[in-house]
């Protein structure tokens, strides 16, 4: 079985594959990708949480993430306006929540448990640098199937073996997460998401070890 190597580009090369894996996500989601986004722009503000699955030295996933304040009443308007659209700028260093701006495998690695072994090593990251929680908007991809029914109840909805309706809240719940409260319009305008209905989930992941 194919070693998955997971950590923070160390130099220059390293960086220019996660930014190719990185264009190879998005473009086979959403048929292209805004490659204007400064990857290293996002590196530079924390480079602990921006991390790539190496297999072969070949990129092979890339979760993006940063630091803010983060009150879990807070009111968050969009996945645009949290992330800056995906540049981080509000990045805080001594912030108490790893926020994530985008987690994503690519195609041709999907199916090999890369995208939980990114997750779980950010929990490592978060665990040593002692930050309360990790924290997302996650999608609901199958929303659109049951847009009859209400929010709140489409996120409890389970299957009959008894795991979460939804495949990426069954992903997240399986990493630990808690689902706290639906985001309205979390991906709107340019970023609009069809599937979610343009709905956002926030899920959170609590350090055990900071109260």
């Amino acid at each position: 079985m194919e070693e998955i190597i997971i950590k923070s580009p160390s130099n220059e090369e390293e960086l220019k594959e996660a930014s190719r894996a990185d264009i190879n996500i998005w473009s086979f989601i959403y048929g292209d990708a805004d490659d204007a986004i400064d990857t290293r722009t996002i590196f530079t503000h924390f480079p602990q949480g921006y991390l790539v699955a190496y297999i072969n030295g070949k990129g092979a996933g890339v979760l993006k993430s940063f630091r803010i304040n983060l009150s879990l009443d807070d009111k968050i308007e969009s996945w645009r306006s949290i992330t800056d659209g995906g540049r981080a700028d509000k990045h805080t260093e001594d912030g108490d929540t790893i926020y994530i701006s985008s987690l994503g495998v690519v195609s041709d690695f999907r199916g090999r448990g890369i995208a939980q072994s990114l997750i779980d090593h950010l929990k490592e990251v978060a665990i040593e640098l002692g930050v309360k929680q990790i924290a997302l908007g996650c999608r609901i991809p199958d929303y659109h199937k049951y847009s009859h029914t209400p929010i709140n109840d489409y996120i409890r909805m389970k299957r009959e073996d008894g795991k979460l309706l939804d495949r990426e809240l069954r992903f997240y719940a399986k990493s630990g997460m808690t689902f706290i409260k639906p985001l309205p319009e979390y991906m709107s305008g340019e970023d609009s998401d069809p599937d979610s209905l343009n709905y956002g989930v926030l899920s959170v992941w609590r350090n055990p070890l900071v109260d």
